[in-house]
């Protein structure tokens, strides 16, 4: 099972990005559709068996994702 990390803008996606390259986590960049996120296109997609550990070192740098999806 995936899930889907959902950010504000593209810029966020851009900044978690780095942040899960630097601490090497696989990842995926993504499309989404308009009627989960109108605010921005593009997910950063990552298995459900790490998303808190990711989500926490996001927090941490100062991104939150704003919504998650599990799929």
């Amino acid at each position: 099972m995936m899930s889907l990390l959902i950010f504000e803008s593209i810029h966020y996606v851009m900044i978690a990005e780095e942040i899960l390259k630097k601490d090497y986590f696989d990842y995926t960049l993504v499309s989404i559709p308009k009627d989960l996120a109108p605010e921005c296109g593009m997910a950063l997609e990552v298995n459900c068996e790490v998303k808190d550990t990711v989500t926490r070192i996001l927090e941490h740098e100062g991104i939150q994702p704003l919504k998650v999806f599990e799929h």
